[in-house]
């Protein structure tokens, strides 16, 4: 049998690399059948690849929500701007008006969308998840937007807000979807993940081309993640990174930040109150920009390093409240920049109580409120001589 079954594929083989339609099919046909099989007998032994590659070429069309027990989907308003499918088998497909869906297993797919939640009112919701148990969601985000596109390869172009809150709250989600896309749109995983607290894990992130509030506050609140992916992006755009793991108290370690022109905002409370922190990315830049680092590490409560800070000339607010609040800090950075800004280093070190030593403060032409309240409650620092009364207080 299996001397027939080679014989075959060798004449289909030969048959096939001279252009016969027919023998392209047999062989194909063959192929498929056999390939199936192998993977089903090495899925069967317990193969950790083979099961991670037949688990992902199962929902290669759509996303998938599963869990252990029932839960229900449903949508408080239609905002998808094309049709969304789901199934309950992946045989039978229906139409979703947004209505609630209850299953241990949900399949879903779209067509002719760009955007899926969207923004409307500030604040609001328009996902729900009910669940018993955790919740997983596997398969390509993208797959939502329109799954025929994918299937070829590309990206579904997505419009502003595109995932707005989609899984804010969602407290089960233990696995979430991928997110293939590299070029964003504005705002597109604004609060996504936003409170998911049982989320361990984020998705990879490999857009390089970013657009204004693409990741804003998207994981904040994740008090379970503790690793984040990588940011690959040297192109930034304003308040880009905005909170993005604000509260995130398991993280223990930063991605990499390689951008060395900054945008407005673009590291605004970035990783704010990530009490686990113990060592901050490197910053590169040496352009600034407004408000770039504001609040970037504030109550970073276990940081215990700072990264170099090689900037000469600042902008408005770059380090305000900078490292606010980071009681493990022993040791600030040199700051070696001689043109100042408006309140460029108000409040950067309030309340950090372990701090020892100040660094050198070398511009002589000051910039309005510069210096304001910049070492206010650093109770452990031992000279105060050369340091301008308005490091430790505020003028109201």
């Amino acid at each position: 049998m299996k001397e027939n079954y080679l014989e075959a594929l060798k004449w289909y083989s030969k048959a096939a690399d001279m252009g016969n339609a027919e023998a392209k099919y047999k062989i194909g046909k063959i192929l498929w059948e056999e390939g199936k099989r192998y993977l089903q007998e090495s899925c069967g032994q317990g193969y950790a690849d083979a099961i991670k590659f037949v688990k992902e070429e199962q929902i290669a069309d759509c996303i998938v929500f599963s869990s252990s027990k029932s839960f229900s989907i449903d949508a408080a308003e239609k905002r998808w701007n094309g049709t969304i499918e789901y199934s309950l088998d992946r045989k039978i497909w229906h139409n979703w008006d947004g209505s609630r869906i209850e299953s241990n297993i949900i399949y879903m797919r779209g067509s002719g969308n760009s955007v899926i939640t969207g923004w409307r009112y500030y604040g609001r919701r328009f996902w729900f998840f009910k669940t018993k148990d955790k919740l997983i969601c596997r398969g390509n985000i993208e797959n939502l937007l329109d799954y025929k596109i994918c299937s070829r390869g590309e990206h579904p172009p997505m419009k502003e807000c595109c995932y707005y809150k989609m899984f804010e709250g969602c407290t089960s989600l233990v696995e979430a979807p991928a997110l293939p896309a590299t070029e964003l749109a504005e705002g597109c995983y604004w609060d996504m993940f936003k409170g998911c607290t049982s989320l361990v894990e984020a998705p990879a992130l490999p857009a390089t081309k970013l657009a204004k509030c693409c990741y804003y506050y998207m994981f904040e609140g994740c008090t379970s993640l503790v690793e984040t992916p990588a940011l690959p992006a040297t192109e930034l755009a304003e308040e880009c990174y905005f909170a993005m793991f604000k509260g995130c108290t398991s993280l223990v370690e930063a991605p990499s930040l390689p951008a060395t022109e900054l945008a407005e905002c673009c590291y605004y409370k970035m990783f704010e109150g990530c009490t686990s922190l113990v060592e901050a990315p490197a910053l590169p830049a040496a352009k600034l920009a407004k408000c770039c680092y504001g609040g970037m590490f504030s109550g970073c409560s276990s940081l215990v390093e700072t990264p170099a800070l090689p900037a000469k000339e600042l902008y408005y607010r770059c380090y305000r409240e900078m490292f606010k609040g980071c009681t493990s800090l022993v040791e600030a950075p040199a700051l070696p920049a001689t043109e100042l800004a408006e309140e460029c280093y108000f409040a950067m070190f309030k309340g950090c109580t372990s701090l020892v030593e100040a660094p050198s403060l070398p511009a002589t032409e000051l910039a309005l409120r510069c210096y304001i309240g910049m070492f206010k409650g650093c109770t452990s620092l031992k000279d105060r001589s050369n340091l301008p009364k308005e490091c430790f207080g505020y003028i109201i």
